[in-house]
């Protein structure tokens, strides 16, 4: 999930090619969020609560990529919150933030807060 993070915040600078990242952190994941997308999210949501930071990003980025970006389950919500927070720590602009994750944002802080 750290290639997967590096390569969503600057994908451009983090030397990682599209391939490697569908390779190593889309493809295997496939399958078992389609069949089990509640358990997936719970195993992917232990990871980033583990590791946070660019892992936590990662994370959030392959549950987006498999399951969509309007997800209501309360451990993707936990992980998103994990992504937001660390994106913040870098104190990338608001212009930086993806609308799913300026949504939860004002969600949890409230409208008009940054």
């Amino acid at each position: 999930m750290t290639l997967l993070g590096r390569f969503e915040i600057d994908p451009e600078g983090s030397g990682i090619g599209g391939m490697e990242i569908y390779d190593e952190c889309i493809e295997p994941f496939t399958v078992f969020a389609g069949q089990n997308p509640d358990d997936f999210i719970a195993e992917i949501r232990a990871v980033a609560l583990r590791e946070k930071g660019i892992v936590a990003y990662g994370c959030a980025c392959c549950v987006v990529e498999h399951l969509g970006r309007r997800n209501d389950n309360a451990a993707f919500l936990d992980i998103l919150d994990l992504a937001i927070d660390y994106k913040r720590s870098l104190g990338l602009p608001r212009e930086r933030f993806n609308d799913h994750e300026l949504r939860r944002w004002a969600e949890v802080h409230g409208p008009g807060r940054w």
